[in-house]
């Protein structure tokens, strides 16, 4: 019995913490959806639990929380049973616990679909079609292929707007290391990622939930400030950049992200220095 009793007191503290964990993470995400509400703090939390936030590509520890997950709430219910069958109160952290536990096997309406969901879909709308053309019936047709169109507008439309969240909180973080009074271009960057999105709504569809979003975040917001500094609107003069406009903080971006790129493996040192001296060759040339 005093084995059965230290097993059950450790399991009821790994529950404690697990629920304080949990109970902090679901509050950070209501902060977040304040701030950025793109997705609700259920959708966020469910999406932290799963660990597929945040675009830092797949990790190892992903392949294990599938299983992990159930060893959790397992500890939880242990601990709510526990506590009742000890005729004690049962701790109302440890059902919130368990409600926000749950969430992790709620669908995602959100998720990706891959190219083979996207493949049979297309061929499932098209054989309807082809049942409605041979019926003579052209009006469900229409209905047909609108429906495999909303579905990949929808899902296109969630993962951009992931990835717009994490160039938003990239460009944050870019801001907030700088800390020298210029102004910020962090609006010039978001007004200029319209094209990009546009080009990319097809794509977007198909992005799998080990999608980069932090690599693709890093390349945009370079490319837009690379083509910004390159047109000569922020110079004070041919080959000066002026120091009380954006483009200190834009040529701050190229830098931060071609040195996050390099750290990374993704550019070579000999990369990245001609992409620098080519964005100083463009900018002395225009003003």
């Amino acid at each position: 019995m005093q084995y059965f009793t230290a097993i059950a007191n450790v399991i009821t503290n790994i529950a404690l913490f697990v629920s304080v964990v949990y109970v902090f993470f679901f509050g950070v995400c209501v902060y977040q959806f304040i701030k950025y509400p793109q997705y609700t703090p259920f959708l966020q939390f469910r999406r932290t639990l799963r660990m597929e936030d945040g675009g830092g590509g797949h990790t190892g520890i992903q392949d294990l929380v599938p299983y992990i997950h159930p060893i959790i709430l397992a500890c939880i219910l242990f601990s709510i049973f526990y506590e009742w069958s000890s005729k004690s109160n049962v701790s109302i952290l440890y059902i919130i616990t368990l409600v926000l536990g749950l969430l992790f096997y709620w669908p995602d309406p959100s998720a990706p679909y891959s190219k083979r969901d996207l493949n049979n879909l297309q061929a499932e709308s098209y054989k309807q079609a082809q049942d409605f053309f041979a019926r003579g019936k052209s009006k469900p047709v229409n209905q047909s292929v609108n429906r495999f169109s909303d579905k990949v507008r929808t899902r296109s439309a969630s993962n951009l707007a992931q990835l717009h969240k994490v160039i938003s909180e990239t460009l944050d973080l870019l801001e907030s290391s700088t800390k020298d009074g210029k102004p910020s271009a962090k609006q010039i960057v978001l007004s200029g990622l319209t094209p990009y999105f546009n080009a990319s709504k097809e794509e977007a569809a198909t992005w799998s939930e080990d999608y980069d979003y932090a690599k693709s975040a890093r390349v945009l917001i370079f490319n837009i400030a690379f083509d910004e500094l390159s047109t000569g609107k922020y110079n004070l003069g041919t080959g000066f950049i002026n120091p009380m406009r954006e483009g200190v903080h834009l040529q701050f971006y190229v830098q931060s992200c071609l040195n996050w790129s390099y750290d990374r493996g993704y550019v070579t040192e000999a990369e990245r220095d001609e992409t620098l001296a080519a964005l100083r060759q463009n900018i002395s040339s225009v003003g």
